[in-house]
């Protein structure tokens, strides 16, 4: 798996509405990146296409997957 880095960069002037959006996506950055980690040998041996499938199916409750393994997504 390609690891990938990145870089923080601060927004002058940033608009209040804005915090709350960007905590969000902070946070759900977060819990993707703990689930990928935590699964990342079995998604290794994955193609793109089944990986983001697999983390679909162990993050949303859907109808046919109503407790997924990490299921505090859709709360």
């Amino acid at each position: 798996m390609q690891v990938v880095n990145s870089y923080k960069v601060k927004i002058v002037n940033m608009n209040d509405c804005l915090k709350e959006t960007i905590e969000i996506y902070r946070k759900v950055v977060s819990y993707f990146i703990n689930v990928v980690t935590s699964e990342r040998e079995l998604l290794e041996k994955l193609s793109s296409k089944y990986r983001v499938n697999l983390i679909e199916h162990l993050t949303h409750t859907t109808k046919d997957n109503p407790h997924p393994e990490y299921d505090g997504f859709d709360r």
